[in-house]
C-alpha cells in the first residue's frame, strides 16, 4: 500500500511551493532549537563566556569550514618579590599568555523527501515537525558525542580516577563499581587542578550556586544507590516526602557535589548506540560457527539488508580503537593495542569473548577479531582469552541477530566512563552557519532532500601548558541491563 492515500505528492509539493520561503526559515529554525535541545544531554550545562557553566559557546560569524576559534588563557603571577629597597622597574613579571583552539567543520544532517512523507503519513505529524525531528535530533546527538569524545580522548594520565585505587581499566575487576570515595577522590583531583565549580542554578537569594558536576550513564552511577552511606545520607539529609531522591528515583548530592544521571536510550536505528560514556552495539549479521577470523557487524541489521547504506553507519564508533575524527583532515593515530568484546545472547544467556586490534580491526562498520574463545585451539580459536577460560556451560559459539556487544577488559569485566566537571571544561565553537535548513533539488524537483548544516567544533579547555584542567574521567566496571555476567575478583 502507497502513502499516497494519506498524502500525495502532489499535495506535498505544492503545500510547499505555496509557503512563504523566508518564513519557513525562521520555523525551521526555532523547531530544530527545540529539537536538539531535548536530544542533547549537555544543552543546559552550556553558556557563554563567563557564564561558568562546563561548556562555553561560542559563534564567530566570520569562521567557515577548516577555521579554528580561539579562546585566550593566561597564568597567573608566579615571580619572586621585590624586596626592600631593591629596584622594581625593569623587573615585572611578563605574563604567560597563550589560547586553545576549537577547529571547526561543515557538519550536516539531511534525509529524503520520500521519508519525510512516509513518516507524515503514518505518524500524522506535520511534514516540518517531522523534519526537525529527524534532523534535530541527529545533530544534536552528534553535537553531545562530540565533545564527550573530545574530553576522554584528550585526557591526560593525571585527569583519570578508578575505584578502589585502581590504575587502569584493564586492572578493573566486577567489583571495581562506581562509588562515592571515588566521587571524593575525582573532586579532590579538581581542586588540584584549580578547576573551578561549575554555575548549576540560582539560590533564593539570586546567587550562583557553583558545584562540581558528576556525570554518567545510569548504569554506571547505580551502584551509588545501593551504598550503605549513600542511602543514609539521602534519608537523613534530603527533603522528607515524596519528593526525596529515595521516592523520586534522583540522585541526591554527595560531599556537596551534583549527580547528573543520562537514562541512555537503545534506539532501533543501524547506527551506534549506547555512547562515548557506554559502549554497545547489537549484532547484525548472525555469527555461526567457525575456527578463522571473520568480521562482526551490529547495527541490528544484516549488512544485506542495508544494502549500499551499510558503510554510511558506525555502530562500533564509541568502542576502543575505533578512529574518531572531528574534521574531516584530521589524521588519528594508529592504534595497535589489543581490545576485547563480549557477544551476549539474552534469550539463553550464553555469550562469547573476541579480541582485536585497535584501529585496524575496528572501522566503526564492524570489527575484524583476531582471536575468539572456543572449547579448542584451532586456527584463531582459543581455549583462553581476556584472562576467561572456556566453559561450556556459559560460552557458546554461534550467535543470532540481535545478540548484545559490549567491550570488556583484559580480565572479561565490562567497563564505562564517568566525568567530574567543573567550569570551563571545554569549548564549542561555531561559525556562518548553526543550525541552517538545506535543501537539494534534483529532476525538475521530482527528487528533494532536506538537512541542516552547522558548522561548529569542539576541544577541552587547555593551560598555557596544555594540560586541561577543568575535568576527571573516571573508569568503572558496570553491569549492563538484562546481562548476567560472571564475577571476575
Amino acid at each position: 500500500m502507497s502513502f499516497g492515500g494519506a498524502i500525495t505528492y502532489t499535495q506535498a509539493l505544492s503545500q510547499y511551493r505555496a509557503m512563504n520561503s523566508a518564513l519557513i526559515g525562521q520555523a525551521f529554525s526555532d523547531i530544530l532549537e527545540i529539537s536538539k535541545s531535548n536530544s542533547n544531554i549537555l544543552d543546559e550545562l552550556q553558556g557563554g563566556v563567563g557564564s561558568k557553566k562546563p561548556f562555553i559557546i561560542k559563534q564567530d560569524l566570520a569562521k567557515g569550514a577548516k577555521d579554528t576559534v580561539n579562546f585566550p588563557v593566561a597564568t597567573t603571577l608566579g615571580q619572586q618579590p621585590r624586596m626592600g629597597t631593591s629596584q622594581a622597574v625593569g623587573y615585572e613579571e611578563q605574563l604567560i599568555q597563550g589560547s586553545w583552539s576549537v577547529r571547526i567543520d561543515n557538519k550536516r544532517v539531511v534525509v529524503g523527501w520520500a521519508d519525510i512523507v512516509a513518516q507524515v503519513a503514518t505518524t500524522g505529524k506535520d511534514w516540518k515537525e517531522v523534519y526537525a525531528e529527524l534532523c534535530g535530533t541527529r545533530m544534536g546527538q552528534i553535537e553531545q558525542e562530540d565533545m564527550l569524545m573530545s574530553l576522554k580522548v584528550n585526557a591526560q594520565s593525571r585527569n583519570w580516577v578508578y575505584p578502589n585505587g585502581e590504575g587502569s581499566i584493564n586492572a578493573l575487576t566486577s567489583a571495581d563499581l562506581m562509588d562515592t570515595p571515588t566521587i571524593t577522590r575525582a573532586a579532590g583531583l579538581l581542586k588540584s587542578f584549580g578547576a573551578e565549580p561549575a554555575a548549576v542554578g540560582m539560590s533564593r537569594a539570586k546567587r550562583k550556586i557553583q558545584k562540581y558536576i558528576v556525570f554518567g550513564a545510569d548504569a554506571f552511577l547505580r551502584p551509588i544507590k545501593s551504598e550503605t552511606a549513600y542511602l543514609q545520607a539521602v534519608s537523613q539529609g534530603d527533603i522528607r516526602g515524596d519528593d526525596n531522591a529515595v521516592f523520586d528515583g534522583d540522585y541526591q548530592t554527595w560531599d556537596g557535589h551534583f549527580i547528573k544521571n543520562w537514562d541512555i536510550v537503545d534506539h532501533d536505528n543501524p547506527g551506534p548506540i549506547g555512547s562515548t560514556v557506554l559502549p554497545k552495539a547489537i549484532l547484525g549479521d548472525p555469527i555461526v560457527e567457525a575456527t578463522t577470523t571473520f568480521t562482526v557487524y551490529g547495527g541490528g541489521r544484516t549488512q544485506a539488508s542495508l544494502g549500499d547504506t551499510a558503510a554510511l553507519y558506525a555502530p562500533f564508533q564509541f568502542f576502543p580503537g575505533y578512529p574518531y575524527v572531528f574534521y574531516q583532515e584530521q589524521t588519528p593515530p594508529v592504534d595497535d593495542n589489543t581490545y576485547y568484546f563480549v557477544v551476549y545472547d539474552p534469550t539463553d544467556g550464553r555469550w562469547n569473548v573476541y579480541s582485536y586490534e585497535g584501529s585496524v580491526g575496528n572501522t566503526g562498520q564492524g570489527i575484524t577479531i583476531v582471536n575468539r574463545l572456543d572449547s579448542s585451539a584451532t586456527g584463531a580459536s582459543v581455549t583462553t582469552l581476556a584472562g576467561w577460560e572456556w566453559d561450556g556451560t556459559q560460552n557458546k559459539t554461534a550467535f543470532p541477530t540481535g545478540s548484545y556487544i559490549f567491550p570488556v577488559n583484559s580480565q572479561c569485566v565490562p567497563f564505562g566512563y564517568g566525568f567530574m566537571w567543573g567550569a570551563d571544561v571545554g569549548g564549542k565553537a561555531y561559525g556562518t552557519y548553526k543550525n541552517r535548513r538545506i535543501m537539494n533539488k534534483t529532476d525538475y524537483d521530482n527528487a528533494l532532500g532536506f538537512g541542516i548544516q552547522t558548522i561548529y567544533g569542539c576541544a577541552p579547555r587547555l593551560d598555557t601548558l596544555g594540560f586541561p584542567r577543568g575535568f576527571v574521567v573516571i573508569g568503572a566496571a558496570v553491569q549492563h541491563e538484562g546481562v548476567t555476567m560472571p564475577v571476575i575478583s
